[in-house]
């Protein structure tokens, strides 16, 4: 049987660009480019938990805010944990909420209290996915911060993580283009689906 390889986290830390890595690598996704999201698998996981484990099985998924969804056991998982700062995470929240709604208060107060919440949720995301998964799956804990900087190293623990092969670290660290880990002024996916920034 294939493994269920979940990518878990809150929003904007970064798990768009590490699906893109592993679809480089010929990873089988759930979704695909640009987001790597399908409204309905996520359906099924807000509907019937049990019916979303079939259809993500033996594929890379996304799992954002895992604490909001009831978790069904995942059969024969790994798990990969992206965290990324607080503050830079909530300000690229707030970057993409305006960008789809009008009126969302961005203030630096809104900025602390969305980073305090992050700081809460990220135990109880990672703790539902680690329970989903089984308390004796080895989770890899990586950041947004380090994929930015060093993603050969991050692409070498994917692989190892996973059994990929060498060349498949050679194309996922390739996917990473120089950037800053600071929230940008413009969407980053604009950068990475483009290689240019908007």
């Amino acid at each position: 049987m294939s493994r269920t390889i979940v990518i878990g986290g809150l929003g904007r830390c970064g798990s768009t660009l590490l699906m893109q890595m592993l679809a480089s690598a010929e990873v089988p996704t759930v979704g695909e480019h640009p987001d790597w999201e399908c409204m309905e698998t996520q359906h099924l996981l807000e509907d019937d938990p049990w019916a979303w484990e079939a259809a993500v099985r033996g594929k890379a998924v996304k799992v954002l805010d895992a604490h909001r969804w009831t978790m069904p056991p995942i059969a024969n998982a790994r798990l990969i944990w992206l965290s990324r700062d607080a503050d830079e995470q909530a300000k690229s929240m707030l970057k993409l909420l305006q960008a789809m709604f009008a009126g969302i208060d961005a203030s630096r107060s809104s900025r602390r209290q969305l980073a305090k919440s992050i700081r809460f949720d990220t135990a109880l995301a990672r703790k539902a996915l680690m329970v989903a998964c089984g308390l004796d799956v080895p989770v890899l804990d990586l950041t947004f911060e380090t994929i930015l900087s060093q993603p050969k190293f991050v692409a070498g623990q994917i692989a190892e993580y996973l059994g990929l092969g060498e060349g498949d670290e050679q194309v996922m660290a390739a996917q990473v283009l120089k950037r800053t880990p600071e929230c940008l002024p413009y969407l980053a996916e604009a950068q990475y689906f483009t290689g240019q920034p908007a």
